[in-house]
C-alpha cells in the first residue's frame, strides 16, 4: 500500500509543483511489479512473535485497516515521497529532466521503498530474523544496481551510471530514512507494550 500511495503522490505532487514527470513508464512498472512485490510478500513469513498470546484479542467490529496500519502506510509513503522529491529537486538543474536526474530519482525511490519493506516487518522481528525478507531485499538492491550500471538495462529503463558522489548522497538519505523508521518502530513498540500491560491488569482485576 505504501509503495502505491508513494508513487501516486510523487507524480501528483510533481505535476502540481510544475516539475516534469520524475519517473518514466518502465520505471513505474518496475517499482510496482518487480520491486515492490517480492519484498512485500516476504513480510508474510515473519517469525511468530512470542508475545502474541499476551496481547488482547481483536474486537469483532475492528476494521481490517486499523489506525495503526494506516499510520504505517502514510508514514512510509511520506518518507519515500519527501526523500525522492528532495533528491529530484536538488538534482534538477533546469526544467529539462536529464537521464542522470531521472536515474537518481528512480534509484532513490527504490532504496527508500526497500527501507520501508525492511522496517515494516513485525515489531518483534529482528533485522535478520526473516531470512526471506533479507534475501529479497538484497536481490532487489543488486537488480537496481544492474539497472543503473549495466548498458543494455540502461537502454531499457532509460537510466545512466551514477557517480560515486551521487550514490553516496542516496545512501546517506537511505540511512536517514532507516533511522526515522526505527524511531517509529520504537514508538509503536512502547505503545504496544502499554496496551498489553493494560489488558493484563484488567484480567487480574
Amino acid at each position: 500500500l505504501s509503495t502505491a500511495a508513494a508513487a501516486l503522490s510523487l507524480i501528483t505532487l510533481s505535476t502540481f509543483l510544475g516539475y516534469s514527470n520524475p519517473l518514466n513508464a518502465m520505471q513505474i512498472l518496475f517499482i510496482n511489479i518487480l520491486m515492490d512485490g517480492p519484498p512485500s510478500q516476504s513480510l508474510g513469513v515473519d517469525p511468530v512473535d512470542p508475545a502474541v498470546m499476551r496481547r488482547p484479542p481483536r474486537k469483532k467490529n475492528e476494521p481490517i485497516i486499523t489506525k495503526q496500519l494506516l499510520y504505517r502506510v502514510l508514514f512510509s509513503a511520506a518518507m519515500i515521497v519527501l526523500g525522492t522529491l528532495c533528491v529530484y529537486y536538488i538534482a534538477l538543474g533546469d526544467d529539462h529532466v536529464s537521464r542522470r536526474e531521472q536515474t537518481m530519482t528512480f534509484t532513490c525511490f527504490v532504496l527508500l521503498d526497500l527501507v520501508s519493506a525492511v522496517q515494516n516487518r513485525g515489531l518483534g522481528c529482528g533485522l535478520f530474523q526473516n531470512k526471506m525478507l533479507v534475501l529479497t531485499v538484497s536481490v532487489s538492491f543488486v537488480v537496481q544496481l544492474a539497472l543503473v550500471y549495466v548498458p543494455f538495462m540502461q537502454a531499457i529503463f532509460q537510466t545512466e551510471a551514477l557517480s560515486s558522489r551521487d550514490m553516496i548522497t542516496l545512501l546517506i538519505l537511505t540511512v536517514i530514512s532507516f533511522v526515522l523508521h526505527e524511531g517509529r518502530r520504537r514508538f509503536e513498540r512502547s505503545m504496544d507494550a502499554d496496551t498489553t500491560y493494560s489488558a493484563v491488569m484488567e484480567e487480574l482485576a
